[in-house]
């Protein structure tokens, strides 16, 4: 640990669970090498303490804790209180870098950083206005909004290249832009077998498909969960991840053949995704962000070797196609989703498309080179700072 400077300090702040993805947490790894305090702000969506998940065994988490239901007015006061409460955190932190993983923490960072010097980094999840159906003024707006905290950023993460286009003037300058994929590190040989008192044994003849994150309608839920309450398909669903939705959550668990099993730990998550036919992947392409963006889950179920179902459109769509990584689907098509379940039924068919995807994360995806670079990435700021 001899690259410390013990007085170089460092910030992740995302308006979600910190560890909803492994962004921050591949983040916080990469990084403390060459920052002696690491620390989280977040907002803890889900209302409960989090468990530090880092190898960083100091690493201090401070967490907004509000739950309100989706798309409700509450929400809306919540941002706004979220966004005062993280802005006070930031001016009196102390901090020498600030890395934003998203546009609303992204507003109040640039204000606090303003007053205080700290350099900012933009990691790049979600472009804001990409991820709505915004109309077009509002496009505008929002993209202008998400501009000015470019503006502001002294460096970008971005998740992939095409995200380029979208840093506009900003891609085009000498700050550093660094792509890390949303990909893994190899835990295959370490997974647990699946428990079987949250995760039952799937029924004979049935073909057992997983949905894991975040809950919603443009991700392919509804008809998910239409096709396989019909008993002639012989299709079981399990949907792990949050949900703040208790009306949502009731349905769920109403339809026959759909097993809810909640928020579950990443070796847990992966060792369900090992056992499944498929990962539904279902993305709404109409959405503009789900035509540039390749999910975290694609290269987590390259790690365990089990095969996609995505919607056709995607931004995954031709590296599924072109290395048979999976089957594709038009969203919505339930005729087509019934043709794809069909081609599971055959457990040849459903073996060597695993031992392909496998493969094809050992050879392509292993988030271990990425890694050292990244850590490059981070002794460069420590040095600028």
């Amino acid at each position: 640990m001899k690259n410390i400077d013990k007085k170089k300090s460092i910030v992740f702040v995302r308006a979600s669970n910190y560890d909803c993805t492994p962004a921050i947490l591949r983040a916080i790894e990469a990084s403390a090498e060459y920052f002696s305090r690491i620390e989280v702000l977040d907002w803890s969506r889900t209302g409960e303490n989090q468990v530090n998940q880092s190898c960083v065994s100091a690493l201090k988490i401070s967490s907004f804790f509000r739950v309100a239901p989706q798309r409700s007015f509450k929400v809306v006061l919540y941002t706004l209180w979220y966004q005062w409460w993280l802005f006070w955190k930031l001016l009196f932190g102390r901090y020498d870098v600030v890395q934003v993983c998203d546009i609303m923490s992204g507003v109040p960072a640039i204000m606090a950083t303003l007053f205080t010097g700290a350099k900012l980094v933009y990691d790049i999840r979600d472009p804001f206005a990409l991820c709505y159906r915004f109309p077009g003024m509002v496009s505008k707006i929002a993209y202008f909004v998400d501009w000015l905290v470019m503006s502001r950023s002294c460096k970008f993460v971005l998740p992939t290249r095409r995200y380029m286009s979208y840093l506009g003037r900003w891609g085009k300058s000498s700050r550093e832009i660094f792509v890390i994929p949303n990909t893994c590190k190899d835990h295959y040989e370490f997974l647990p077998e699946p428990d079987r008192n949250v995760i039952p044994v799937r029924r004979p003849g049935y073909v057992r498909l997983a949905y894991l994150g975040y809950l919603d309608v443009s991700r392919g839920s509804q008809w998910l969960l239409d096709f396989c309450s019909d008993q002639a398909n012989k299709t079981e669903l399990i949907v792990a991840g949050n949900c703040r939705s208790q009306e949502l959550i009731d349905k769920i668990k109403g339809t026959p053949n759909v097993y809810y099993v909640g928020r579950l730990s990443y070796n847990d998550c992966w060792a369900l995704m090992k056992d499944v036919d498929g990962i539904t992947v279902f993305y709404d392409p109409s959405i503009p962000v789900n035509r540039v963006l390749d999910p975290t889950k694609f290269y987590e179920s390259m790690m365990v070797g089990t095969p996609v179902l995505i919607s056709k459109g995607m931004s995954l769509d031709s590296e599924v196609r072109e290395n048979d990584l999976g089957l594709i689907v038009e969203h919505g098509n339930i005729e087509g989703l019934k043709l794809a379940i069909e081609q599971l039924r055959d457990s040849a068919f459903v073996g060597n498309m695993k031992r392909r995807c496998r493969d094809y994360y050992v050879k392509n995806l292993n988030l271990d080179r990425q890694m050292i670079q990244y850590k490059d990435f981070y002794k460069k700021l420590a040095d600028e700072v």
